[in-house]
């Protein structure tokens, strides 16, 4: 889960608890109604189901609450929702290795005119990176992988962890063991799981996104 401020940070981590309980809820509800299905195949659905709510929501409502608090609390930008969903490329980039613009400099200038300068910056920002995104594509030095199959192969591990953890796949049933036999039989987090099982491939990901040549 990237974020990029706190209040983005716990945006997320609401949602996050919020769908787990009424996948929780609702898978309770069809087991206890006879609701039977074969092998891990509700468990997987559910799961799908969870990551399909999770971003629409977050993409079409909170994204832009997230932009809005920052910008209102933060940044003391007087803007409406309407005025923040345009800024949300800047205070909450969606793509995993996404960088985004705090604009702290903005509190150098009257509250009335910070919308304005951030809407500057941003198309600043925009102008630059496409022109350097032109220069590499032209560039005989280019990155062995492009930036978005990066950010799609970052995705993936993430999905596949959750898969895995969740559903206590191999490795994950080893992890599973190792906290059972911390807190107790039978006793493990799959959430934890999860998390245990990205920071590796996280950690390599990482590296490699700063050895390459994107902008």
């Amino acid at each position: 889960m990237a974020w990029t401020h706190t209040y983005d940070l716990l945006i997320k981590i609401l949602l996050i608890a919020v769908i787990i309980f009424l996948c929780a809820t609702g898978t309770d509800m069809l087991e206890a109604q006879g609701f039977i299905v074969p092998g891990n195949a509700l468990g997987i659905s559910v799961m799908c189901f969870a990551v399909v709510l999770y971003v629409g929501i977050y993409q079409f409502v909170l994204r832009t609450l997230s932009s809005y608090l920052y910008a209102r609390w933060t940044l003391k930008m007087p803007v409406s929702f309407a005025e923040a969903r345009t800024l949300n490329k800047a205070f909450t980039a969606l793509a995993p290795m996404g960088r985004w613009m705090p604009m702290r400099d903005l509190l150098l200038y009257p509250p009335q005119d910070r919308y304005r300068q951030a809407l500057a910056w941003l198309h600043r920002h925009e102008a630059l990176t496409a022109e350097l995104d032109q220069r590499i594509r032209n560039s005989t030095d280019k990155p062995l992988v492009s930036k978005t199959f990066f950010e799609i192969a970052a995705v993936l591990v993430v999905i596949a962890a959750l898969v895995v953890g969740f559903m206590n796949y191999p490795p994950a049933n080893y992890l599973s063991a190792a906290q059972a036999a911390v807190l107790g039989e039978g006793q493990y987090y799959p959430f934890l799981n999860v998390i245990m099982l990205v920071i590796p491939p996280g950690a390599i990901l990482f590296h490699i996104e700063k050895k390459m040549n994107w902008k």
